[in-house]
């Protein structure tokens, strides 16, 4: 049978459906992993934590609706490891000048919350909102 390009295949979904739900997979693989040290688990207090969690969720979503319409394409693959190698060695360092040691613990939770906020956003866009509003067809 063919299918219109408007229609969706709900059993193989599309790419941003896919990109979506590998976005919640990650999340709920490094949540256990980022909460599990000690530093994670201390709540410095009950206002940093609270503070940290909303903001990150926030960000987080207004980051996914945010970014969702860039799309980067590197040149090759060694420009795109070197890249993200030099941004996660700079972001480290910045960190450590930036946030005292004993609130560290408050950045993994605010880390969490934006993995979860970021997520959440995009699966409701791209996989939530589709099902609901019925765009997408069953191909048989």
């Amino acid at each position: 049978m063919n299918q219109s390009s408007t229609e969706i295949d709900v059993v193989r979904g599309t790419d941003d459906q896919s990109t979506a739900l590998r976005g919640l997979l990650i999340a709920i693989a490094l949540t256990p992993m980022l909460l599990l040290p000690e530093p994670a688990r201390v709540v410095v207090s009950l206002e940093v934590t609270l503070g940290a969690v909303i903001v990150g969720t926030v960000v987080g979503a207004v980051v996914s609706v945010a970014l969702d319409p860039v799309e980067i394409q590197p040149r090759s693959d060694a420009a795109a490891v070197v890249a993200t190698l030099v941004a996660i060695a700079v972001t480290t360092v910045f960190l450590w000048l930036v946030i005292p040691a004993e609130y560290m613990g408050t950045f993994v939770q605010f880390v969490v919350a934006f993995l979860w906020g970021s997520s959440v956003s995009s699966v409701t866009r791209h996989v939530v909102r589709p099902a609901l509003s019925g765009s997408g067809t069953i191909v048989e």
